[in-house]
C-alpha cells in the first residue's frame, strides 16, 4: 500500500479518482499520501493543493484493494496514466474520514494550498501498508 500511495504522489491528472466541480479541471497535486499501521488497523493521510470530490475516499478504497491483494499497484499509475480505474475500486466510507486543517496561499486568493485529510484507522482486515 505505501509502495502504491508514494505512485501517485505528485501533479497529475486525478479524473479516475474524482469529479471536479463543473467546468474546472481534474488536475491536482497530491503533497502527501502515507499509509500507517495503527495497531491491527491502517491510518492513510493525504495532503494536496485541494481534491476533487470523492477523491479521498476513491484513493482510499483503491489503496485498501491493494493491500488486500485485490488489484495490483501498478493499476493506480495506469488510472492516473488514463483516466480510468479498471476494475474500479469502491469509495471508501465516509465515516472515519476527518478533515484535519486547512491552509491558503495570500497572494493566490482563494486557492487552497493544503488541505489535510486523514482516515481514523481502517478495519481493513488482511490489507497490508
Amino acid at each position: 500500500m505505501s509502495q502504491a500511495a508514494a505512485m501517485l504522489v505528485g501533479r497529475h491528472d486525478f479524473r479516475a479518482f474524482g469529479r471536479a466541480p463543473q467546468g474546472d479541471n481534474t488536475i491536482r497535486e497530491l503533497v502527501r499520501l502515507e499509509v500507517c499501521r495503527a495497531g491491527d488497523s491502517i491510518m492513510i493521510t493525504a495532503e494536496a493543493d485541494a481534491f476533487l470530490r470523492r477523491m479521498v475516499r476513491m484513493l482510499t478504497g483503491a489503496l485498501i484493494d491493494v493491500g488486500r491483494g485485490k488489484k495490483p499497484a501498478g493499476d493506480l499509475w495506469e488510472a492516473l496514466r488514463t483516466g480510468v480505474q479498471e476494475p474500479v475500486s469502491a469509495a471508501a466510507p465516509a465515516k472515519g474520514l476527518t478533515l484535519e486543517a486547512v491552509a491558503y496561499d495570500r497572494q493566490r486568493l482563494g486557492r487552497g494550498l493544503g488541505l489535510w485529510w486523514s482516515c481514523e484507522p481502517l478495519a481493513a482486515a488482511g490489507a497490508k501498508p
